[in-house]
């Protein structure tokens, strides 16, 4: 599961990318990839561990009500561009 995220204002000059993948790991955990930067960049990645699917699905939804508060935090929301 990946999804992507972004959000533009050219007047502004704000063009940022959001990713988040879901992935089994070697060891029966989950990794949650999030990855993040200017769109068009290279982007910075954190790589988080959880021991169910639900557990990572619970981190998905947490990043993803971050991402839903950008409208007041750059002034811009993200939209959804794949999943």
């Amino acid at each position: 599961m990946t999804i992507a995220l972004e959000a533009h204002d050219s007047k502004r000059n704000i063009h940022r990318r959001y990713e988040i993948a879901r992935s089994p790991d070697l060891f029966g955990w989950t990794l949650v990839e999030c990855r993040w930067g200017r769109a068009g960049g290279e982007l910075r990645t954190k790589v988080l561990a959880a021991p169910t699917i639900d557990a990572a699905d619970r981190l998905v939804k947490s990043v993803l009500r971050k991402r839903e508060s950008a409208k007041a935090r750059i002034g811009v929301e993200y939209r959804t561009v794949s999943t």
